[in-house]
């Protein structure tokens, strides 16, 4: 042993981290649910009665009146809108300009009486996440009431009005303007009524084109030809006839530079929404249709902006203007007939519905406004069955075709009818706002029924059908029933100093295997490692995480039953070792080399050695966590003489993870 003798002695002098991290690994577990599923089967015969029922899907959209009635068009044409519009629902001026800016806006137009909102309306903004309402027209159409109250909820409103409703009509374009950017095109209509204007609506919102108004005798007002004057337009398309928009408006278009101007209209408000349509089909990206009353305004007023939302022309049409006679009793229509004054329109809506061969009819309004079949003598016809029905909430299972004891309808519900035969693509319907359901073009046979709704248990059914025409079936679903939380109990374990203990004041989490980033439950160990959570039926990772010097981490892919304790135990992996490293002095600044250095743990008595280097540096790479003593005591000859170097330090604690730095002083005895 070689060891360096320093010159004299020197007083003893002694001067007194985080990683260990297992992955967790996550294990796909695929879960199934059992649920009772309702049953029965049925059979349903419709009325042999060929050429009847439509091919087309129709979907209503009618309240108890004009205001519920905008509220379910708003209901089913938006999720979401940062917008609404309001009009008044009793006259009509000031709002009917409004489809295109409504569409550009992608905001449903709500109607109120004027004077205050309805609880209707404060709901439907709500609902739609509104933060600003336009208003159409000054406060002698919708009161100042109206806008203070929205205000006060901090709603942005914004009034657009002139003091005419010619003046209205031109500042709604240039609202319209500022979204869209000029348009080469401008519809005008007649200030005076509201059925062309109603028409052209849909035509002009795709197109992004304002519509104004003009007077019958002295033609366009003078702030109509100032804002044309300001677009540059170079088309004008006239909605009406002469009795609507005098002919003495083309000298005025002509003055403003305009000469290529066409004029639509028919000979009755209903002739011209349907020379409408033709006129500007090209207009349309979809093959639908929208149908309103031509008698009043306001649900056409409504459903203009939906129509151009779903690519669809707005027909205005009346109860007396079918295609057939009608007898309620036996709910089918017979021969093809007409009264005489509606006889030419009607006819002239087959013909257009047929080519236009529509896949859904959109209806505003209610059935005492425009009756179901009315639109459908419109439409084309097969020897098909429409199955109609309700789909009802029941409280237990069901195993006949029709239940007296069950609960409210159920909307949003939705229905698939799938034929036995494979090759025929499932037929598949979703319920309204009051729970109705219908599917039509269903040729005679065996069908298996699907009823499915989020919160309910599936049901599943089988329906013959028979006959052609139409047939009803009711359809039920039951309530899932309420989970009971599932217990995740179990201990959080690891190795110390070989031997297993458990690990406390450690946090143990769950979060959804298809979440793992968001916490869902949480404990924290006792002196035991014990943990325990409640929480809903699932599949979920249990994670594990004691902080500090022994950070560490440990995961687990568990399943939680319904009512039932789920154990798991996690074995966390700890790096229970430290580690020390240091210098041996004499005199506080001699580095001795060669001196052999013993620590030995206090509580296991266990000992380790190293030596120092020539630089007096010496290192213990890793040894178990604890508290040791340090010692040195070697007697060397040095030309004849014995030597003795002694040194110690009675605490030396190593921290798990850590690294302790030390120095140690050695004093030189000579003999």
């Amino acid at each position: 042993m070689c060891v360096s003798v320093p010159a004299k002695d020197a007083q003893d002098q002694n001067t007194v981290q985080e990683d260990a991290q297992m992955k967790p690994f996550v294990k796909k577990i695929a879960a199934t649910l059992m649920a009772v599923v309702l049953v029965f089967s049925a059979v349903v015969s419709a009325p042999a009665i060929s050429g009847l029922q439509p091919f087309a899907s129709i979907k209503r959209m009618g309240g108890s009146d004009r205001y519920q009635t905008a509220d379910w068009i708003a209901e089913e044409g938006w999720d979401m809108s940062s917008s609404v519009i309001l009009a008044n629902g009793t006259v009509f001026p000031d709002a009917l300009a409004g489809a295109p800016l409504a569409y550009a806006l992608d905001a449903p137009i709500l109607l109120v009486n004027g004077k205050q909102l309805n609880q209707t309306v404060r709901s439907r903004i709500q609902t739609l996440g509104a933060t600003k309402v336009y208003i159409l027209g000054g406060p002698s159409a919708v009161s100042e009431d109206i806008a203070n109250e929205l205000r006060s909820k901090n709603y942005t409103v914004d009034r657009i009005s002139g003091k005419t409703r010619y003046d209205t009509a031109v500042e709604v374009a240039k609202r319209l303007r500022e979204l869209k950017g000029t348009s080469q095109e401008i519809f005008i209509v007649s200030g005076e009524n509201y059925p062309d204007a109603l028409s052209v609506g849909p035509v002009a919102a795709l197109k992004g084109a304002p519509v104004v108004y003009s007077t019958k005798e002295k033609g366009l007002p003078a702030s109509t030809k100032e804002f044309i004057t300001a677009t540059g337009a170079t088309t004008a398309h006239i909605i009406g006839g002469q009795s609507a928009v005098g002919d003495n408006i083309r000298s005025d278009l002509n003055a403003l530079g305009i000469y290529d101007i066409t004029r639509t209209y028919g000979s009755s408000r209903y002739e011209t929404s349907l020379q409408v349509a033709i006129r500007f089909e090209d207009a349309f990206p979809q093959k639908n249709l929208a149908f309103a009353t031509g008698k009043t305004f306001p649900d056409a007023l409504a459903g203009g902006v939906f129509a151009a939302k779903h690519g669809a022309p707005l027909l205005l049409t009346d109860v007396n203007h079918t295609a057939y006679t009608y007898d309620p009793g036996a709910g089918v229509g017979m021969t093809a007939y007409a009264a005489p004054e509606s006889t030419e329109h009607a006819n002239s809506l087959v013909d257009y519905v047929a080519k236009i061969n529509p896949e859904n009819v959109y209806v505003f309004g209610g059935q005492n406004v425009l009756p179901d079949y009315v639109i459908q003598s419109y439409l084309p016809v097969d020897d098909t069955v429409t199955v109609s029905g309700t789909v009802y909430e029941v409280f237990e299972p069901v195993t006949s075709g029709n239940v007296a004891d069950h609960g409210d309808a159920l909307s949003g519900v939705t229905v698939t009818f799938a034929p036995e035969d494979e090759s025929v693509q499932p037929f598949t319907a979703t319920t309204d706002r009051s729970g109705k359901y219908s599917i039509s073009g269903l040729k005679a046979g065996d069908y298996n029924i699907t009823v499915e709704k989020s919160g309910y248990v599936t049901g599943y059914f089988t329906l013959e059908v028979e006959g052609s025409g139409k047939a009803t079936q009711d359809l039920y679903l039951m309530a899932e029933p309420e989970e009971q939380k599932g217990t995740v109990d179990g201990y959080l374990n690891m190795i110390m100093n070989g031997k297993l203990v458990g690990v406390p004041n450690a946090m143990v989490t769950l979060a959804s295997a298809g979440s793992p980033g968001t916490m869902l439950a949480n404990d924290i160990t006792d002196s035991s490692g014990h943990f325990s959570m409640e929480i809903e039926p699932g599949v979920y990772i249990v994670t594990a995480i004691i902080r500090g010097e022994t950070a560490s981490k440990v995961s687990k892919t568990i399943v939680v039953s319904d009512g039932k304790v789920t154990e798991v135990n996690l074995m966390l992996e700890v790096n229970t070792n430290g580690a020390i490293q240091g210098v041996v002095l004499h005199n506080g600044t001699t580095p001795i080399g060669g001196l052999p250095i013993r620590i030995t743990n206090k509580e296991t008595g266990a000992s380790y050695s190293a030596t120092s280097n020539s630089s007096g540096r010496f290192s213990f790479s890793s040894v178990p966590a604890g508290s040791y003593s340090m010692t040195v005591n070697v007697t060397v000859e040095d030309q004849g003489e014995i030597v003795q170097f002694v040194g110690s330090v009675d605490n030396v604690t190593v921290k798990a993870g850590g690294t302790l730095n030390l120095q140690l002083t050695v004093r030189v005895i000579r003999h």
